[in-house]
């Protein structure tokens, strides 16, 4: 799954969102004390630098996909996504076939 998402999106949005998701974690249990931690409460720096790495994680994304979407066809690089098709059985000999037709054995 993460070798679709990250072929797919790219790996810095991934990169961002990650860390995104982990600083809004962290600001909701600091808030709410959770696993017997001190307290802190949400200050504006704190949400100030949510929105700011949400903000940048949307920007990488939305940039990405216009510049995947400008291309021509025939000018985008084909990637190669790995995928065990003896994991998959049958459902996955016809998502190879019909990735690369002509090509798979």
């Amino acid at each position: 799954m993460a070798t679709i998402t990250i072929s797919r999106i790219g790996a810095g949005v991934v990169a961002a969102t990650t860390i995104t998701g982990q600083l809004a974690c962290s600001v909701a249990v600091d808030h709410y004390g959770w696993f017997g931690i001190e307290v802190h409460d949400v200050t504006g720096p704190r949400v100030l630098g949510l929105l700011l790495l949400l903000g940048g994680a949307l920007a990488m994304l939305y940039s990405r996909e216009e510049a995947s979407s400008s291309a021509p066809v025939s000018d985008r690089r084909q990637r190669a996504v790995f995928v065990d098709r003896k994991a998959l059985g049958a459902q996955g000999d016809r998502v190879f076939a019909a990735a690369a037709p002509g090509r798979h054995r």
